[in-house]
């Protein structure tokens, strides 16, 4: 596959070796199907903070400087005085340039580091647009206190990880977790699946044990649009079928994989070329913990911890 990447703007769209993509499978039990909240706030990606909304207001304008010149206060270098107007439109949010200096896009389609530019667009949550340089990530209610949570888990300075965690939340991106043998993942994986789409739906561990097609599908189709917590800390070959049915849209599975594997290379070669023959539409891997992008999970489920007993009554 061939995609560009880059943090600046493009005014055509880059152009792609693969084949068109299917539209994605929408059922009862897909996380496109269940109902977001309106859009209460943006994450400015790389920068380790939220920009709050009022829900309440129709129209927002927002600007470096804020109020009274803008509504929203945006204080960084490559954001005009006033940059852009959010209306809102339903739960989205529509983005008007207001002649900006460094003006505004939305995410490719097949690369969220690269943003076309545009004069005005309709973002939903979940979705990445830019503001110049600065890449946004719409969030409701829910996500945004995920966000809390990831920044308890993670530690303030680790925003890069809290941005990626909470992309492949709200987008089910498949995730590899990286950590010891005996970190609790699996506490870890229920705060992820608590605050995303897929809340109401089971969350289910396999750890290779059940091996016969049989066991496969009916474990499978108990967690059936819910999140598969697949154990690797005790690595083996992931059974093909197994891999079908969690890259597949059939079951509409968020597969969350922990491994004590050292390199991404390691945990893929697990799944044989079942990832490379996916047909699942924008198939997107998020690996946290491995080399340069290190943290404790250990470390991660202590600070949640903490957060949850002081908020405890």
């Amino acid at each position: 596959m061939k995609a560009v990447t880059t943090d600046r703007f493009s005014n055509k769209r880059e152009h792609s070796s693969t084949k068109p993509l299917r539209k994605p499978l929408v059922t009862a039990a897909s996380p496109q199907a269940l109902s977001t909240g309106p859009v209460t706030s943006l994450r400015v990606l790389g920068q380790g903070f939220d920009v709050d909304l009022d829900p309440s207001q129709r129209a927002q304008r927002v600007g470096r400087y804020g109020p009274p010149t803008a509504d929203v206060r945006l204080p960084l270098p490559s954001i005009s005085r006033e940059h852009a107007l959010l209306t809102r439109v339903g739960k989205a949010l529509e983005v008007t340039d207001l002649k900006s200096r460094n003006g505004i896009g939305y995410a490719h389609a097949l690369h969220t580091g690269a943003y076309i530019r545009c004069e005005k667009f309709i973002v939903n949550v979940g979705d990445r647009f830019a503001f110049g340089d600065i890449g946004l990530l719409a969030l409701d209610a829910r996500t945004r206190r995920l966000a809390t949570q990831l920044t308890a888990c993670f530690g303030s300075n680790a925003c890069d990880a809290v941005d990626r965690a909470l992309t492949a939340v709200i987008r089910g991106d498949m995730l590899f977790i990286h950590g010891s043998a005996d970190a609790p993942f699996l506490e870890l994986a229920q705060t992820l699946h608590r605050y995303s789409t897929r809340q109401r739906y089971p969350l289910m561990k396999c750890d290779g044990a059940s091996t016969s097609n049989e066991e496969i599908d009916q474990v499978c189709l108990r967690a059936a649009g819910g999140t598969m917590v697949l154990d690797m800390t005790r690595p083996f070959t992931v059974p093909a079928r197994l891999a079908q049915h969690l890259l597949s849209s059939h079951f509409n599975l968020w597969p969350i994989v922990i491994t004590t594997a050292d390199t991404p290379r390691k945990v893929l070669q697990c799944f044989g070329s079942a990832i490379l023959d996916s047909k699942r539409p924008h198939l997107e891997l998020c690996f946290l913990g491995f080399p340069r992008r290190r943290f404790s999970v250990e470390h991660a489920v202590a600070r949640l911890r903490a957060l949850q007993s002081r908020r405890t009554p």
